[in-house]
């Protein structure tokens, strides 16, 4: 994440790869889905993580596909 303030680059907590893209949840959270592991399911998990690279990620919704949906 870039802080576009100071130009510091802050690399997430995440050691998975997203291949989905970020959504801000509030000011200071992003969140993203990731796959199941299980083959063939297209079950998604909603994580939120800390932007300024902080904490680890946490579930914020069991089975969300849509992240327009969790970030109401």
């Amino acid at each position: 994440m870039l802080d576009l303030e100071t130009m510091v680059d802050h690399e997430l907590a995440e050691t998975r790869g997203i291949d989905d893209q970020v959504q801000w949840l509030d000011d200071d959270t992003v969140i993203y889905g990731i796959s199941r592991e299980e083959a063939g399911t297209p079950t998604k998990d909603t994580y939120a993580v800390p932007a300024d690279g902080s904490g680890a990620p946490q579930l914020l919704v069991s089975g969300a596909w849509s992240l327009g949906q969790t970030a109401r």
